[in-house]
């Protein structure tokens, strides 16, 4: 069995969240993203756990009954 972690791009993300891949690096530029955990070849990656923390902090800062972009 590999010890390799499951790791997001942004295409991931873009069905995760259900955008486009051009909002998704718009976040990552504008700081609504972590910094990615990895960029191999050019290509940003991130671990799951740096996302769903993200979420919980993005979720946890908002009013309530307001929802996270």
């Amino acid at each position: 069995m590999s010890n390799l972690k499951q790791l997001f791009r942004a295409v991931h993300l873009s069905v995760r969240y259900g955008r486009t891949e051009r909002t998704i690096n718009n976040w990552k530029r504008n700081g609504v993203l972590p910094k990615p955990d990895a960029n191999i070849n050019g290509i940003d990656y991130w671990y799951p756990e740096t996302i769903e923390q993200n979420e919980r902090e993005r979720l946890s800062t908002k009013p309530s009954g307001e929802a996270a972009a």
